[in-house]
This record gives structure tokens, sequence and C-alpha cells, in this order.
């Protein structure tokens, strides 16, 4: 038997151990968790808005190239299929 008793035993204590450290970590605070600037840079909102329209562009484009080449995969197959049953 692997194992046995004595995995059982560890395993309980590192459980034990682990609930422990969770008491001793203290929590975090509103203050640590803020992430929003209440005076962001006009500059840096330009740049954000800048990157987040060309992401936007750029994913609006993979999917009309994504669609297009389903659809011509489609009509290629609809075509061969015709080709071959003729």
């Amino acid at each position: 038997m692997t194992g046995g008793i004595g995995f059982s035993r560890q395993g309980s204590q590192s459980f034990e151990e682990n609930r422990k450290l969770g008491k001793i970590r203290p929590g975090i605070t509103a203050a640590q968790n803020a992430t929003k600037n209440t005076h962001p840079d006009p500059k840096s909102l330009a740049a954000i808005r800048d990157f987040h329209d060309k992401h936007q562009n750029k994913l609006q484009s993979q999917k009309i190239i994504t669609w297009l080449g389903i659809g011509l995969v489609l009509i290629l197959g609809v075509l061969f299929f015709y080709w071959v049953l003729s």
C-alpha cells in the first residue's frame, strides 16, 4: 500500500499550515485595490482611444476575412460535390 497513514497526516498538516497562512496575511484594502486615476492626462486618454480604435478595426477586419474564408470553402465544397455527382 503506497502512502499509508503518513500520507494522510502530511495532507492534514499541509492543510492546517495553509489555513494559518491565510489568517496571517493581511487582506487587500480599498486603497491598495484602487486602480483609477482621478485626474488622467488627456494625452494618455487620446493614446488609449487610438489604441482601442486600431484594435477594434483589426478585430473587425479579421472577422470579415474569417467569414469570407468560410464562405469560400463552403462554395468550393458545394461545387466539388456537384462536379463529383454529375
